[in-house]
């Protein structure tokens, strides 16, 4: 009987050597066994025997608990990354790229990426995407960097999708989309640009910035610094300034267009505005002097600002005085009408012309 009892408990050690607590435990109830040995008949060795018969069941316990903890991570895990499975395609180098609507697994088993495979099918993320080479085709042209990850406030739904301003895709098919992507520089210089380097301290300076951002997520000035990089703010459009031969380094505080203004959608617009197109580091601003506003299209301006004076009355111009009118000698009433068959007596038509007239009255003689 002490012999067995020895077995049983190197035989438990070996079982539960993965797990140090229980080991520990077992290791603990030998020096009982060996006073079982000396004196078998005594109530502490029953005990120690039904110690031992609860650590086993204790073990296997955990054992069966660690193996639905296993199983269920990986059941969570496989929930985290939602998607499909796709089994035909119209190209098979671009599965995902060219999936049939009509091809996606609808059953349980298959639809799940552990399965999908077992199915003749190919997996497909679903998920929300942010960053694309073609904004207006980002579920085709995805950015691996622009894909919201799993478990992100982003990825949970179409929703928090939109929230994030992104676009919630069923299949997510990661291409760049090639002349998208090669005028994107060309577009964010106009409009401002996330510069990543430059060989030069003045990295948004013309023609200084070695890497622009490309992609749409850091290629805006809100993610610009999140993305490692430093915003330039493009060109501007310069409707009032100073000097017409150096507007961008004469420009009046309120004479630069806002980003949301028709003249600074581009050159073309802002040529229509009578503006100058002018990088932002290149405008410098003066202060505006109300008496000399230069504005595009202006004439040059006279100092003396004689030209916006109102008269102030008759004056020379006017072709004869009152007095010298003809009148009859004994009129006692209004004159006759100013307008002569020759015309040369002509009055304005209307005291809004800025002229008044009141006929002299006639001399005693």
């Amino acid at each position: 009987m002490v012999q067995f009892a020895k077995t049983f408990v190197l035989a438990l050690a070996c079982v539960v050597a993965s797990d140090a607590e229980p080991a520990l435990e077992a290791l603990d109830a030998l020096p009982a066994d060996d006073a079982c040995s000396a004196n078998p008949s005594r109530e502490e060795c029953s005990a120690s025997f039904r110690q031992l018969r609860g650590l086993s069941v204790r073990a296997e316990a955990r054992e069966h608990g660690k193996r639905n903890a296993s199983e269920a991570e990986e059941e969570e895990s496989e929930e985290d990354e939602p998607g499909v499975c796709c089994f035909s395609s119209e190209d098979k180098n671009d599965v995902c790229g060219t999936c049939y609507p009509s091809s996606i697994a609808t059953d349980a088993q298959c639809s799940r990426k552990s399965q999908c495979g077992a199915c003749g099918g190919s997996w497909c993320r679903s998920g929300c995407v942010m960053g694309a080479a073609d904004p207006n085709r980002k579920c085709s042209t995805a950015f691996e960097t622009g894909i919201a990850k799993a478990g992100t406030y982003c990825a949970k739904g179409k929703t928090s999708c939109a929230s994030c301003n992104g676009e919630w895709c069923q299949i997510i098919a990661s291409k760049k989309a090639g002349k998208d992507t090669e005028d994107a520089p060309q577009r964010n210089e106009d409009h401002g640009f996330c510069c990543y380097h430059a060989d030069e301290d003045n990295m948004c300076a013309p023609g200084i910035c070695t890497d622009i951002a490309t992609d749409a997520t850091c290629s805006t000035e809100k993610n610009c610094a999140d993305c490692g990089g430093t915003w330039c703010a493009g060109k501007k459009c310069v409707i009032a300034f100073a000097d017409k031969k150096n507007p961008c380094g004469t420009a009046y505080a309120s004479g630069v267009a806002a980003n949301d203004n028709y003249c600074s959608h581009s050159e073309t617009s802002c040529s229509n505005c009578a503006g100058a197109w002018c990088y932002d580091t290149d405008i410098k601003f003066v202060n505006q002097d109300k008496d000399d506003v230069g504005k595009p299209g202006d004439d040059d301006h006279s100092s003396d600002g004689g030209d916006d004076e109102a008269p102030e009355g008759p004056s020379d111009e006017f072709p004869e005085d009152p007095a010298d009118a003809d009148f009859p000698d004994d009129a006692d009433g209004p004159p006759a009408s100013s307008n002569d068959t020759d015309g040369s007596d002509t009055k304005p038509s209307s005291p809004a012309d800025g002229w008044s007239f009141a006929p002299a009255e006639p001399k005693d003689d």
